[in-house]
């Protein structure tokens, strides 16, 4: 390294062309090392960007084009919705077809299926209109139950119907908003109350008087009649009340309601409806069965008797006549073991047995012995 201390002043008392030259020699020798360092950084930068270009050309550059390319597809199919959007759009208003088979009738629910290609765009309102491809003589207003855009599962209630009939299945379903039906009852009561302003116009003031006063003697009529209206259907409710609907079984009855079942007319007790018809088999008694080993000798007729008819073996029994007790049993005098007995009584008292036709058939269907 060369030594720049020997140029100073303060060492050569003069200033020559050598002393000159040597001080360039002596600050290109200082310079050369620095100027190779330099271009060895310089390479080394140079090198350095160069890798990374390439890093960028060969990592980069492949997500750069997947981007382009999904931004493509996605204009593309951005593009392509639009078009189907605008297909399915009329006047502002979305729209969709159904070839579902249905038949207009008023107040009828239909349950149509919105064709595939129609039902990424449908959103039905709360009502909507249903015509035919095919003709504009039927058509109908439908106050929208439900739809499932997955399925295209459309249920709708037709409010008012023209040209009813059918089966038809050519539907164009057109969203209407809410307020149409609202709109066209407006619409019609302007256009009667023009007619009324019409006809008020064209007539004498003595007929005006007499509109205004039949006009006033309606409205009295109509205030009497909502009140009339009223008062059937809280009298209707308390019939429906006291008499149930027939056939129907009531859900929820009260004590004392009655009901028609078909059959018979039957009353509830708080428990169920039981009939109100009954079948009377008046007073009569039979026990029938066979006497065990001795000292078995006593029949017991259920409810008590007061005269009866025994048979031992098949042949009346003939101890004291006719029977005669007024306690439910009957006491045979020296009976056999294996005897048959079978008693025909009747208690002759107003406090008469009454039977159900039910129980009466249940009784006769388990007649094996016991009192009927």
């Amino acid at each position: 390294m060369s030594d720049l201390s020997s140029f100073l002043s303060t060492r050569n008392k003069e200033w020559s062309a050598k002393l000159w030259d040597g001080f360039i020699e002596a600050v290109q020798a200082r310079l050369a090392p620095l100027e190779e360092q330099l271009d060895i950084q310089k390479e080394v930068t140079d090198a350095i960007i160069a890798r990374g270009l390439t890093v960028i050309e060969q990592e980069l550059a492949p997500i750069v084009a997947q981007a382009d390319q999904i931004l493509d597809e996605s204009t593309a199919e951005i593009t392509a919705k639009l078009e189907r959007f605008e297909q399915k759009v009329t006047g502002g208003t979305v729209i969709c077809a159904s070839n579902t088979s249905a038949t207009l009738a008023n107040a009828a629910t239909l349950n149509l299926t919105v064709i595939p290609v129609d039902r990424e765009f449908f959103a039905p309102t709360p009502f909507l209109a249903l015509s035919r491809a095919s003709t504009t003589a039927n058509w109908a207003i439908a106050k929208v139950n439900s739809f499932n855009r997955s399925t295209g599962a459309l249920s709708i209630t037709l409010e008012q119907v023209t040209g009813a009939g059918g089966p038809y299945s050519d539907w164009i379903i057109t969203s209407l908003p809410g307020a149409t039906l609202l709109q066209k009852s407006y619409y019609e009561q302007t256009l009667a109350l023009r007619q009324q302003v019409a006809d008020d116009k064209a007539a004498t003031a003595a007929d005006r008087q007499t509109a205004v006063e039949a006009k006033d003697a309606a409205q009295t009529a109509a205030g009497q009649s909502i009140a009339a209206k009223n008062a059937s259907q809280q009298a209707y409710a308390d019939v429906r009340q006291v008499i149930a609907e027939p056939l129907i079984p009531p859900t929820a009855p009260v004590v004392g309601q009655i009901w028609w079942d078909g059959s018979i007319t039957r009353v509830y007790d708080g428990v169920g409806f039981v009939p109100t018809v009954t079948t009377s088999i008046g007073g009569r008694r039979f026990e029938q069965g066979t006497f065990g080993p001795a000292p078995d000798g006593v029949i017991t007729v259920g409810g008590g008797f007061t005269a009866a008819l025994v048979f031992l073996n098949g042949s009346l029994l003939r101890e004291g006549e006719d029977y005669t007790a007024n306690s439910p049993d009957i006491v045979i005098l020296a009976p056999q073991q294996g005897d048959e007995y079978f008693v025909e009584a009747y208690l002759a008292t107003d406090a008469t047995d009454y039977y159900t036709r039910e129980q009466v058939d249940n009784l006769i269907a388990n007649s094996d012995g016991g009192t009927y």
